[in-house]
């Protein structure tokens, strides 16, 4: 019982000596998760507002989308304003880009509610998309009587497009 033969002084430096390695022990382990905590709070903060500004494009691509085939519809495709189809191919596509692009950064994530609400949203796009270019070309080919019949659809998909951006 050698160990137990100390003096003093070595007994008080001892004593001292545990708790101040058990102390310094756990201030470096709190020191590494909060570093860890901040790093992993400014990812998602970062990714959160990449995915904020997606989503407000993409909103606008919708928008966009709406604002093309609305103006072909009242110009009929008349005086050169034939262009309508392909600005609003492009907001869609444009549109279909970012999807994908925050379906990827989600998928990255293990996100599968968000990733599921995406997937709503893009076949509730797909439906929007269809029957507005259907009722632009009624209006086109027919005139109002025929693009006002499908109006109410393309509003009411545009309504359903909306509340899932």
């Amino acid at each position: 019982m050698k160990a137990f033969n100390l003096t003093v002084h070595s007994r008080i430096i001892l004593t001292l000596l545990i708790p101040s390695v058990f102390l310094i022990g756990i201030n470096i382990w709190a020191f590494h998760t909060s570093n860890k905590v901040f790093s992993d709070a400014v990812t998602i903060r970062q990714q959160g507002v990449e995915l904020s500004l997606l989503a407000k494009d993409m909103k606008l691509d919708v928008v966009q989308v709406q604002q093309w085939l609305t103006d072909i519809s009242a110009t009929r495709g008349l005086d050169d304003l034939n262009d309508g189809f392909i600005m609003a191919e492009k907001s869609a596509d444009s549109f279909r880009k970012r999807l994908d692009e925050a379906k990827k950064r989600l998928s990255k994530e293990n996100s599968n509610t968000l990733l599921h609400s995406l997937n709503a949203m893009e076949t509730s796009f797909n439906a929007y998309y269809t029957i507005g270019r259907q009722m632009a070309q009624a209006y086109v080919d027919h005139g109002p009587s025929a693009g006002n019949k499908q109006m109410a659809e393309f509003d009411k998909r545009a309504d359903e497009l909306h509340s899932h951006l």
